[in-house]
């Protein structure tokens, strides 16, 4: 369900933002497979206009991001030329290895050119819905995706229903 809301988010960006100006939001993939086996380098991908990479989104559930996870992220987008590559994930970062990632994320930089973030899911999504003329665009878009994602299990929507009844 991160994905899908992330994704959802991108599909209000790609549309309203100057950034991503004549910019292609790919098709959603299965969430299920790896990243190697679909030939994406993160769960959400953005061509330019020339069809190049131009920015990826790699969600994890549960799983703290901590400096192998940004070396393996590295790994799957270092001969790409992708300008900026986010790791998000709905668990806290591993505390303990905040300067070694930090120093790491400089390094890619330095040697890529790649601008590298790390950050929560939820501030995320926060930032990006301030960013948006029409949040109800997101909302439906993330509803659909909900109802067509053949990945979802019935306990997720069961819980998105629970949420948003639980809102009125």
């Amino acid at each position: 369900m991160p994905v899908l809301a992330i994704y959802a988010a991108y599909q209000c960006l790609i549309t309203e933002t100057k950034r991503f100006e004549r910019k292609q939001l790919l098709p959603i993939e299965n969430h299920t497979s790896s990243d190697k086996s679909s030939g994406r380098i993160g769960d959400i991908d953005i061509l330019d206009e020339k069809q190049r990479m131009f920015e990826a989104v790699e969600v994890k559930h549960g799983i703290a991001v901590t400096l192998q996870l940004v070396q393996d992220a590295y790994a799957k987008f270092q001969s790409t030329p992708v300008n900026r590559y986010y790791i998000l994930s709905t668990a806290a970062p591993a505390k303990e290895e905040y300067d070694a990632i930090e120093a790491e994320i400089k390094r890619i930089k330095n040697i890529h050119g790649c601008q590298l973030i790390v950050n929560g899911i939820m501030p995320t999504l926060k930032y990006y819905l301030r960013l948006l003329d029409d949040t109800f665009e997101f909302i439906n878009n993330y509803v659909t995706l909900l109802e067509t994602d053949t990945s979802l299990k019935f306990e997720h929507k069961l819980m998105w229903n629970k949420l948003i009844s639980e809102m009125n």
